[in-house]
Order: structure tokens, then C-alpha cells, then sequence
């Protein structure tokens, strides 16, 4: 089984934000990142994984199937990963950033 790394969680933090915030433009400000450096991110995450997350461009922002299952596994990590912090004290990871509306406090959620 292949573990995952510290790069891989982070793009993955940054992947939710960009969700969350409904595109890179408004994740710019989120994560204080430039949108092309969030494009690049965003491209190396699609590469690890293998597949096309969202589509994106002048038409807008939407994810793929593969966009909703990969956020939703990315959600359902952060819960474990707090839940691993709140039972055992010791932080794992710094939050990416979120958009004004999240509701959470320390790892990106949906806004839905």
C-alpha cells in the first residue's frame, strides 16, 4: 500500500479550498497563492492521481466525477485527521486556508 505523503495532503488541502471557494480565483485570496501557482497545484494533484479534477476555464469552475469523489475522500481525511489530533493532542498538519464561508475552523469543508 502506498502511504500518503506530507505534498500529497497539502495539495490535497489546497484542492478542498479551491472547491470550497468555487474556483482558483476566489482561492487566491483564501490561501494568499497566485492563480497560476494554484493552477500548478492543482495540475501536480491531477497528475499524482491520475485523473482530470474540474474543468476550468472561461466557461467556469465545475469538478469531474472524479473531482466530487476525490473531494469527498479528502473531506472524509481531514475529519480522521482532526479526530486523530482531538483523541491524542498531537497536531498533524496546518490548515491550507479557507474561503469566508467555510464553516470550518481548521480544515477546509464544503460549502453545499
Amino acid at each position: 500500500m502506498r502511504r500518503l505523503a506530507n505534498v500529497e495532503m497539502r495539495l490535497l488541502q489546497i484542492f478542498a479550498t479551491i472547491v470550497d471557494c468555487n474556483g482558483l480565483s476566489n482561492a487566491q485570496a483564501a490561501l494568499n497563492i497566485a492563480p497560476s501557482t494554484l493552477s500548478g497545484h492543482l495540475a501536480a494533484l491531477e497528475a499524482r492521481l491520475g485523473s482530470k479534477l474540474c474543468e476550468r476555464g472561461r466557461g467556469g469552475f465545475r469538478l469531474t466525477a472524479e473531482g466530487e469523489e476525490t473531494y469527498r475522500a479528502a473531506q472524509a481525511l481531514f475529519r480522521a485527521v482532526e479526530g486523530f489530533e482531538a483523541a491524542s493532542g498531537a497536531p498533524m498538519a496546518a490548515r491550507a486556508g479557507v474561503c469566508g464561508w467555510a464553516r470550518s475552523t481548521r480544515w477546509p469543508t464544503a460549502r453545499r
